[in-house]
């Protein structure tokens, strides 16, 4: 765990959890169980498993994959700025894996500024 990366990220994680706000200025609470979820689901399941659950298309894969493209762009990496690009990359580059752990780590911290909906 990079404590010194997961800090860096927090700040940027809190303007990119802004765009998924209601227009009660509120987040989903399933946001909170999602992003915790996807850490136990690479630890259980593994890398590429957790990122493939994580782009279903059902009403909760679509919630899902808004948390992904977070991750992703928390990587800062210019080849990969999608949910897919992300599945490729991670079989190639399967070291990429405590760079998204951390990633997931700096969104779980940043959830806790926003208020839920009921």
């Amino acid at each position: 765990m990079g404590t010194e990366r997961i800090n860096r990220n927090i700040p940027k994680a809190i303007r990119l959890l802004n765009g998924l706000k209601d227009s009660g200025n509120k987040l989903e609470k399933e946001y909170t169980a999602d992003i915790s979820a996807f850490g136990t689901s690479i630890r259980q399941s593994g890398l590429l498993a957790a990122i493939c659950f994580f782009m279903g298309e059902s009403e909760a894969g679509k919630r899902r994959k808004a948390l992904l493209n977070i991750l992703v762009a928390l990587l800062e990496n210019s080849e990969v700025t999608t949910g897919d690009q992300l599945l490729r990359h991670a079989i190639t580059h399967p070291e990429i894996e405590d760079v998204l752990l951390d990633a997931a780590v700096s969104v779980k911290l940043a959830i806790r500024v926003f208020e839920k909906k009921p």
